[in-house]
Parts: structure tokens; C-alpha cells; sequence
């Protein structure tokens, strides 16, 4: 018999959850809960990029209220595309979306100038695959 697509996303969001347990993300799930609850992939970014997700939610929070006020929000992914932290957002209304915009906008831009592994100061850089990421001169070397 075979899964579902929802079975099988159930499946990944749970294995991600897991993945979690006991670390910083597992807190900010539960934080922002039920803002992260539709997140298949879980963090698909370093560490260091915490402190920049961390503020980035601060700055939704204080322009929709928090998520018992605004429950239908959803951030469906958190990724690292390009070098810089990306997220997909589903659920925003019209009146929210500039000031979330914004929010991501600046989470967005500051990722490109934090090394995501340690979150000191770092820069865009390419693999040799050709893959951006951001990351500082000390990290750039074991990448």
C-alpha cells in the first residue's frame, strides 16, 4: 500500500522534529508554535544563523501579534538559497505583509554579511561546485 503525499510529509515533519529535540529549534517551535508547525524540511541553515532568525521573528511578532493572535500564519520553509536566508511564508494577509516583508528583507540581507556556521562577520562565497554561501574566512577554509 502506498503513503499518501500528507502521510508522507507528516513523516518528514516528525523526523524533523525529532532531529531537534533539545536544541535551540525545538525551542523556537515551541516558542512560535503553530507558526513552524507546516515546516516539512525543519532548518535548513547553520547554526549561526540563529541569532538573525531569532530577531527576524521578534520583528513579525511586534507587527502581527503573536501566533494565538495570528494562528493562520505559517512559515512553511527556512533555508540557506544563494548564501542567504530564505524563507516561504504562507497565510499573511495583505495588511501584514509589507512589515513581514520587511522583516524577512532584513533577516535576508544581514544572513549575507554573517557567517552561518559561527555568526561572526562573513561574505558570500562560491564552491567549487558553484554553490553560494555565506560563511567567515575561518569556515571558508573547511568548506
Amino acid at each position: 500500500m502506498r503513503k499518501s503525499l500528507d502521510a508522507i510529509l507528516g513523516d518528514l515533519k516528525e523526523r524533523e522534529k525529532v532531529r531537534e529535540r533539545g536544541t535551540w529549534k525545538q525551542e523556537l517551535r515551541q516558542q512560535y508554535a503553530p507558526w513552524f508547525d507546516d515546516l516539512v524540511y525543519g532548518f535548513e541553515f547553520k547554526d549561526g544563523w540563529r541569532a538573525i532568525l531569532v530577531e527576524a521573528m521578534g520583528s513579525i511578532v511586534r507587527a502581527v501579534g503573536d501566533p494565538q493572535a495570528y494562528p493562520s500564519l505559517r512559515i512553511t520553509r527556512l533555508r540557506q538559497d544563494l548564501g542567504k536566508l530564505s524563507f516561504q511564508i504562507q497565510g499573511l494577509t495583505d495588511e501584514w505583509r509589507d512589515a513581514v516583508n520587511d522583516a524577512i528583507q532584513m533577516a535576508s540581507d544581514r544572513s549575507l554579511r554573517t557567517c552561518e556556521r559561527c555568526g561572526g562577520p562573513g561574505s558570500v562565497r562560491e564552491s567549487a561546485r558553484g554553490l553560494r554561501y555565506t560563511v567567515c574566512d575561518q569556515h571558508a577554509v573547511t568548506d
